[in-house]
């Protein structure tokens, strides 16, 4: 049920949050990005974007409308 989600993206002011010491945040099952006030970017979501339509070339799901048209507007900004 978990795995019909797409994968939630967390955004901290830290790259390596103290929390986290002994814990590799590129193993968690969330999408951890940083930058100085925690917003989302265009950088970041364009980022989460291509994540999201290697999954789905991966998984062969060919009905989504998605593929390439929604990425080139946000990357060209």
């Amino acid at each position: 049920m978990l795995e019909d989600f797409e994968i939630p993206v967390v955004i901290g002011k830290a790259k390596k949050p103290r929390r986290f010491k002994n814990i590799d945040v590129r193993k968690l099952s969330v999408l951890w990005k940083s930058n100085k006030k925690a917003w989302i970017t265009t950088e970041i979501m364009s980022d989460w974007l291509v994540e999201l339509d290697k999954k789905n070339e991966k998984t062969k799901e060919k009905n989504h409308s998605v593929h390439g048209a929604m990425l080139l507007p946000i990357l060209m900004i």
